[in-house]
């Protein structure tokens, strides 16, 4: 099996060269390159892909961005390869909560860029880390990531740039907040009504949460009457990225109706936080919704509900509808990035 892997990538590398050979006509020293962009049904993905391309454009309006699907990735890898060691371009890898062993698929394109793409300035946007401690996995990603001369790394909560000091200390690299809580959503107001629960239901569900959630949801059925269950991630949601926009301003918009989002999903918090949404968040598997929460949203007026202590307030607080209103400023918030702009701006 993965003999044959093997061989299908190496028929990728190779037949991507030749076909795409046209795509790369009008790159040139300005091109920025955005390497592995989702176009799977995750939202919060398709989310950060949306606030990165933002957040660029507004340091570098009239640069062209090319983006890079991760399933198209090692088509591309020989031309990009060819072309960033001709002009050293900027190449951006995506954010999110994928760079250690549990999403091993979008971890090696990380790395394939690391190894490969020598010339180029690689820029990791703000990621979760999950590395276990002198893994071999870790061991071969520690070679690969401190052998690149031009590699800054962006972590997005304290926990993870710990991690990243201690796993990768001769990598440079800052901690700023999750890309997504730079990114303004433009949906219209809407009348507020219900409760929106917005639950995982993949590995990275907290198991310990259980008790948590039954006592949260049998209080929400208790005393409310419309309550929608959804999730940030669905096969439906699935869409190449222009078409992407679109359907997370329908999410937002689910979100913007909603008197409350009860949520264990980190972009399930965070689109809380930048519709303005109160919100009950519990962690977790990994425990980078409690990681970022504590990073950067303590005064955000979220209620991060962490043991059974909390269910009684919670409790109080749905049977009263006494929701905390989310004290969050974008263009203060927005200060926060100032580090991932001033190195956006030194590889220009």
């Amino acid at each position: 099996m993965k003999l044959r892997g093997r061989l299908k990538k190496l028929k990728s590398i190779l037949l991507g060269y030749i076909n795409k050979k046209s795509d790369y006509k009008s790159v040139n020293e300005q091109t920025i390159f955005l390497c592995g962009i989702p176009e799977y049904g995750n939202t919060g993905d398709q989310a950060i892909t949306i606030s990165e391309i933002s957040f660029i454009k507004n340091i570098f309006p009239y640069r062209n961005i090319k983006l890079i699907p991760e399933k198209e990735w090692y088509d591309n890898l020989l031309r990009l390869k060819k072309t960033t060691s001709k002009y050293c371009n900027l190449c951006i890898c995506m954010g999110g909560g994928n760079m250690g062993e549990l999403y091993i698929f979008q971890e090696n394109i990380r790395l394939s860029v690391i190894r490969h793409l020598k010339k180029a300035k690689i820029i990791i946007f703000p990621q979760s880390i999950d590395y276990s401690e002198e893994s071999k996995a870790l061991q071969k990603a520690r070679n690969i990531y401190q052998s690149h001369k031009n590699l800054v790394i962006f972590t997005r909560e304290k926990y993870s740039e710990l991690i990243r000091e201690k796993i990768f200390p001769n990598c440079e690299g800052y901690l700023v907040p999750d890309i997504v809580l730079s990114y303004k959503p433009d949906i219209l107001d809407a009348e507020r009504n219900g409760i929106l629960f917005c639950l995982r239901h993949d590995k990275e569900k907290n198991s310990e949460a259980g008790n948590l959630i039954k006592a949260i949801t049998e209080a929400s059925e208790k005393y409310e009457k419309n309550i929608k269950y959804i999730d940030t991630y669905s096969r439906d949601y699935a869409n190449k990225y222009e078409f992407q926009l679109e359907g997370l301003n329908k999410l937002w918009s689910e979100f913007k109706k909603s008197e409350l989002v009860i949520t264990d999903r980190l972009h399930g918090m965070i689109f809380s936080v930048i519709t303005g949404t109160p919100c009950i968040a519990l962690d977790n598997s990994t425990g980078k919704v409690g990681n970022l929460y504590n990073t950067w949203l303590k005064d955000s007026n979220v209620v991060f509900v962490s043991d059974s202590r909390d269910i009684n307030n919670v409790v109080e607080m749905i049977k009263n509808k006494k929701f905390k209103k989310i004290n969050f400023n974008i263009e203060e918030f927005r200060q926060n990035f100032s580090k991932l702009a001033e190195v956006l701006k030194r590889f220009e």
